[in-house]
């Protein structure tokens, strides 16, 4: 049940993008379609060592990593699976799409767990994908 190829039948695109997430270099790549979404997140440190940990004594099977991706037009995709916050510097995940192609996609990568509050967005580190011409 883990098969995440998008058929590729001239609807999907390749988008692209590079930033830091607090301070570490991360690589994104995106095959989009309208109906769903493959991304790749590559990292040059273990995501355990510049995401977040929690707070002493919480379980790790109740910490996770957060992955949002907002479109231009401020719809959010969010991941059909998560991840647990552990060493890998590498990551894929399927999305839902919205049924449009987006222009840009700002992701957006965190940790979370048990009872803590969403981040607000504008304090994190997005990184925009844009298609890979």
């Amino acid at each position: 049940d883990n098969d995440v190829n998008i058929p590729r039948n001239g609807e999907s695109k390749q988008y692209i993008g590079k930033g830091t997430i607090n301070s570490v270099n991360c690589a994104i790549t995106a095959e989009v379609s309208p109906m769903a979404s493959v991304m790749t997140i590559e990292c040059d440190a273990p995501i355990n060592t510049f995401l977040s940990a929690a707070p002493e004594g919480t379980d790790k099977h109740d910490c996770w990593v957060e992955v949002i991706a907002i479109d231009e037009s401020g719809n959010k995709f969010r991941p059909q699976e998560g991840i647990m916050l552990d060493d890998r510097t590498e990551f894929t995940l399927p999305f839902q799409g919205t049924g449009a192609l987006p222009k840009t996609l700002t992701v957006y990568v965190y940790s979370m767990w048990e009872d803590l509050d969403a981040p607000d967005l504008t304090t994190l580190d997005g990184i925009t994908l844009k298609v890979d011409k």
